[in-house]
């Protein structure tokens, strides 16, 4: 197979720089061609990534009961107002490291 797929690919290339009116259309044939098959491995890889890594992660925070976002309701609270620092120095903003 690969003493086939070589020259058809040599060839290829060949006419793609040596013809240059041809790029555009061989470009968007060969885009056309292998559309389907990125849009199905890019689904599949990121199918695979939620189900093994973000469901795992979030079912092991609801069995440990933790809650980053304190989002559990308390009866007894009078209010679920968080109080946000404001002001300070303004010269905070220009440090990024």
């Amino acid at each position: 197979m690969a003493w086939i797929l070589w020259p058809v690919g040599v060839g290829l290339a060949t006419v793609y720089f040596a013809v240059r009116p041809l790029r555009i259309p061989m470009y968007l044939g060969w885009m056309r061609l292998f559309f389907p098959l990125g849009w199905t491995i890019s689904h599949a890889v990121l199918l695979v990534l939620y189900f093994v890594v973000v469901t795992p992660i979030g079912l092991v925070m609801r069995v440990i009961r933790y809650d980053p976002m304190a989002r559990r309701l308390d009866p007894d609270a009078p209010s679920y107002w968080v109080e946000h620092r404001t002001g300070g120095d303004s010269a905070r903003y220009l440090r990024q490291f």
